[in-house]
C-alpha cells in the first residue's frame, strides 16, 4: 500500500541493516506476526532486539532464540537501532516512537516487512477474512507440507507441524494470514487471494461496512492479472468486494461454484453431494457437523479445482492443527469410482487443483 519514495527508502534501510548485520528493533515484538518476522530477520543475519508492553511466553521464546526482549516502551530501548519495525497497535505517541522520530531512526510498518518478504516467492497465498484466517492458513500450510511443497508460512495461530506460527520452507511457496486491520493486507501482493468472509469489524478504524468492503476489494486487486481470487459465495459482502474485478474468480460455499447439495445428517455428520459449476462430481462428502463452516471448508479446498485433469491427491492422515482445535473441520471425501477415502485438509484440493500443471 505504502509505495511512495519514502517507503522504498525505509525498506532499503531495512535491507541494508540485515545485510550489514545491524540492529533492528521490533516495538510490540510479542505479537504473533511480529515475533515471526523477528525470527526471520534474525535468521537472515540481522541483530534483532525487541520490546513490548508486557512480558509473555512469546518474549521468552524469542530470548531462547537469542533475541533480547525488554519490557515497556522506553526511549533507551530503541536508542542505537538502525531501523525500527513497529506493530500497528503502537501509537505515534508511544515514547519509543516519539524518540525514534526525533532522532531520525527509520520506522517500518510490520505488514510492509511481510509484504516485502512475500514478493520473494513466486507462489504466494494470502488468506483474508473477518473470521477463519488462522484456521484456514494453518490447514493450508499443513496441506502443502503433506504435499512436499515445503512452504514458508506466517500464521496467526500455532501449528503443531511447525512448532509455532512461523516456518521457513523452500523458495517457491508462501502462505500468510492477511489481516484487514489498519488495512495491513494492502501491503501484500499475493498470487492467490482468499476471502473467507467480510463483516463489520475493527470499527475503531473503519467507518463502517462499506469502507471494509472497499478494503477487501483493494486486497483482491493486488493479485496479478493472471492471479486467482477465491471467495465465499455465501457471504454477500465478500461477493460485493470482488464484483466486476478483472481477475479469475473462484467461489465456494453452499451456493458457490463449488457447492454442497442434498445436505443431510447421518450419524452426527453432514453428508452432501459436491458439485462444481452446477455439475455433480459424483462424490459423497462427509464431515463432522459442528457448524456450517465444516461444510464450507471442504468446499473451499475444491473451489479452485477448475482445470485439473488428474485424480485428487492422496493426503496422509494427520491430527487437527492446534489452530483448528474444536472446529471439527477435517472431512472425508469418498469417490464412488474407487474405494479410496482420503483424510485431508480443506485446503489440499484448493492448492493442488489451482495449479493443474504441478504434478508433484
Amino acid at each position: 500500500m505504502d509505495q511512495n519514495p519514502e517507503a522504498f527508502f525505509r525498506m532499503d534501510q531495512l535491507e541494508k541493516a540485515v545485510a550489514n548485520h545491524e540492529r533492528i528493533h521490533f516495538i510490540g515484538i510479542g505479537g504473533v506476526m511480529m515475533s515471526s518476522l523477528a525470527l526471520e530477520l534474525a535468521r537472515r543475519g540481522a541483530h534483532v532486539t525487541g520490546s513490548d508492553r508486557d512480558d509473555s511466553p512469546t518474549a521468552e521464546m524469542l530470548r531462547q532464540h537469542g533475541i533480547p526482549v525488554a519490557v515497556g516502551h522506553k526511549p533507551e530501548y530503541v536508542a542505537g537501532a538502525a531501523v525500527i519495525v513497529r506493530n500497528a497497535a503502537i501509537a505515534d505517541t508511544s515514547p519509543d516512537i516519539v524518540y525514534a522520530r526525533q532522532t531520525g531512526i527509520p520506522i517500518v510498518e510490520r505488514p510492509d516487512v511481510l509484504g516485502h518478504i512475500m514478493r520473494e516467492y513466486p507462489r504466494s497465498i494470502g488468506v483474508s477474512g473477518t473470521h477463519g484466517k488462522s484456521t484456514t492458513s494453518g490447514m493450508l500450510t499443513h496441506a502443502l507440507i503433506c504435499m512436499g511443497k515445503h512452504p514458508t508460512a506466517f500464521l496467526g495461530a500455532p501449528l503443531p507441524e511447525i512448532n509455532g506460527t512461523y516456518t521457513l520452507g523452500g523458495s517457491e511457496w508462501f502462505v500468510a494470514e492477511s489481516c484487514e486491520y489498519c488495512r495491513s493486507f494492502h501491503y501484500l501482493y499475493p498470487e492467490t487471494a482468499v476471502i473467507l468472509n467480510v463483516e463489520a469489524d475493527h470499527l475503531d478504524y473503519y467507518s463502517g461496512i462499506e469502507e471494509i468492503i472497499g478494503a477487501f476489494r483493494v486486497f483482491a486487486s493486488h493479485t496479478p492479472e493472471n492471479g486467482i481470487v477465491v471467495v465465499n459465495a455465501d457471504n454477500a459482502h465478500a461477493m460485493r468486494a470482488i464484483a466486476g474485478l478483472n481477475r479469475r474468480i473462484l467461489t465456494f460455499g453452499t451456493g458457490g461454484g463449488c457447492c454442497a447439495q442434498d445436505i443431510r445428517m447421518e450419524n452426527g455428520c453432514a453428508v452432501y453431494t459436491l458439485t462444481e459449476a452446477s455439475r455433480s462430481v459424483k462424490s459423497i462428502c462427509k464431515c463432522p457437523a459442528a457448524t456450517i463452516w465444516t461444510i464450507r471448508w471442504p468446499l473451499l479446498r475444491c473451489s479452485a479445482a477448475t482445470g485439473l485433469h488428474r485424480p485428487p491427491l492422496r493426503m496422509p492422515s494427520a491430527p487437527t492443527p492446534a489452530c483448528c482445535a474444536g472446529s471439527s473441520a477435517w472431512g472425508h471425501i469418498t469417490a464412488p469410482s474407487s474405494s479410496m477415502t482420503t483424510r485431508i485438509t480443506p485446503a489440499s484440493f484448493y492448492v493442488a487443483r489451482q495449479y493443474p500443471n504441478d504434478h508433484s
